[in-house]
């Protein structure tokens, strides 16, 4: 890889990128659920296919891109709601960022937040993200390779 001073980069993840295809009512993992220690095997097994689908990649990719003189700002996006099932899951993001309130109406996700919620959750992620755009500076620390600095969002 060349250097990769000119550019700026923001990269993240969820805190729980497979809470959506796992953590809700999966036939297979409900079952294993229901069994003595089966919600802490199934809990298990979810977090390590997304640390390793997910997690990995993302870290050693904005570790090569911030060692090659990137901007690299990282992120996590972590529970909007703890009656949510699917907890902060893969795309979690996008109702934060994207679309009007209809939109995200319908959306498992984010229940049982009201749109005014997820309006007001998406807020500051917007304006950050906005300000990146225009700035290359989300207005959070800069990530350098082998970090742990990780924006939280919301």
């Amino acid at each position: 890889m060349r250097r990769a001073g000119d550019l700026q980069v923001i990269i993240g993840t969820t805190a729980d990128e497979m809470g959506a295809f796992y953590g809700g009512p999966h036939l297979v993992f409900s079952r294993i659920r229901r069994l003595p220690f089966g919600a802490r095997i199934a809990s298990g097994f979810q977090q390590l296919v997304g640390r390793k689908a997910f997690e990995d990649g993302t870290a050693e990719f904005a570790d090569l891109l911030a060692a090659h003189a990137a901007d690299v700002y990282r992120y996590r996006v972590h529970e909007l709601h703890p009656s949510n099932p699917f907890g902060p899951c893969h795309c979690l993001e996008l109702p934060l960022l994207f679309g009007d309130d209809n939109a995200w109406r319908d959306a498992a996700m984010v229940r049982p937040l009201s749109r005014a919620d997820i309006r007001a959750l998406g807020s500051e992620t917007r304006c950050r993200w906005g300000t990146f755009a225009h700035t290359g500076d989300p207005g959070w620390p800069r990530y350098l390779p082998g970090s742990s600095t990780i924006h939280p969002i919301p």
